[in-house]
């Protein structure tokens, strides 16, 4: 397959000139990864942070400890009063470590600058998806204003993301739910990553293909299984 970018220096924009689906992450500010690094997980809360970070998990990143519901949601990094400490303890600890934050279009601008070398993994999720997700959690209707929220929180994710500089990798959830290897392997380099060929088919099993998306440590399936 052949990819050629819309315009020689700028490589945000890509067509497929064959026809076949461009199935691999956006890359924002690539640079070669050197020294000790953060990596960041952005989304909306029901937006595949979870499958992103237990991928990272499962590659030998450190990120966090763990938690009940097995979804990596870190008490330290539960308002921006408390992360800053949180920040430095983990720096001091581990040269690579990593964090989620689904809220990322509410804060991952002011978190970037208190990070050691911070790269951005954002992942998006079908809005409509997300919106029935909101709904049954919060038991409210599913309705016009509840689709708006969502929107304007996906637009405000996308303004955060590229008003940084740092590096950041873009996917979906429904990109990594149709190519799973793709993505594993895709996170890998672009962390600069060396998992061994069992920390790779571990990665792989904790993305859910079939219903949901994630599937916890204690779930995790072979590689093309079924739950």
């Amino acid at each position: 397959m052949t990819e050629t970018p819309c315009n020689s220096s700028d490589d945000l924009v890509y067509t497929s000139f064959s026809g076949e689906p461009i199935i691999h992450p956006l890359v924002l500010n690539r640079q070669s990864r050197t020294g000790p690094y953060t990596a960041v997980v952005a989304g909306l809360p029901k937006g595949g942070t979870s499958m992103v970070a237990a991928v990272l998990d499962a590659l030998g990143l450190y990120m966090g400890p763990p938690d009940k519901g097995g979804t990596f949601e870190d008490a330290a990094f539960a308002s921006l009063d408390d992360c800053r400490d949180a920040i430095e303890r983990r720096n001091r600890r581990h040269d690579a470590w990593g964090f989620k934050n689904p809220a990322g279009d509410l804060v991952v601008e002011q978190t970037l600058d208190w990070l050691r070398n911070p790269y951005v993994l954002c992942v998006f999720r079908d809005p409509l998806a997300i919106a029935q997700t909101w709904s049954r959690v919060q038991q409210k209707p599913l309705d016009y204003d509840l689709l708006k929220t969502v929107r304007q929180r996906c637009d405000r994710l996308l303004d955060a993301v590229f008003a940084v500089s740092k590096p950041c990798l873009l996917t979906s959830v429904e990109r990594i739910k149709s190519h799973p290897e793709v993505f594993v392997s895709a996170v890998a380099d672009f962390l600069g990553l060396h998992p061994s060929n069992a920390q790779w088919m571990a990665a792989v099993g904790r993305i859910n293909v079939r219903g949901g998306y994630f599937l916890a440590q204690s779930e995790q399936l072979e590689p093309g299984g079924t739950p």
